[in-house]
């Protein structure tokens, strides 16, 4: 798995300023979970099991690291899986809470 943290900046309140991907690298990059943080704290997140906020997966592979960074205003980093899985586990908190205490994710 690769594990990236995109930093984009811009001044689009509708758009993201920070995504993290879980991307499987086995034989293309697919992306499997991804979370979404907005400028105005507000966040989304996706997997395989659930979407929540704006956020949803893609439909076609990720790319490159090398690509993202040659993007403006985008920032990559490779982070570990145990950031992303903190990370991670703050927002589920997060989204169940927002959900209302237990609730089904759909």
């Amino acid at each position: 798995m690769r594990y990236l943290k995109v930093v984009s900046i811009h001044g689009n309140l509708e758009e993201p300023n920070i995504c993290y991907y879980e991307d499987d690298e086995d034989d293309h990059l697919w992306t499997r979970r991804v979370m979404e943080i907005f400028p105005d704290g507000t966040f989304g997140m996706a997997s395989g099991e659930f979407e929540y906020g704006k956020t949803f997966l893609p439909t076609e592979g990720s790319i490159s690291f090398d690509e993202i960074a040659a993007e403006v205003g985008v920032v990559p980093f490779v982070i570990t899986q145990e950031e992303f899985e903190r990370i991670w586990g703050r927002l589920l908190f997060r989204m169940r809470f927002e959900k209302g205490a237990g609730e089904a994710l759909e």
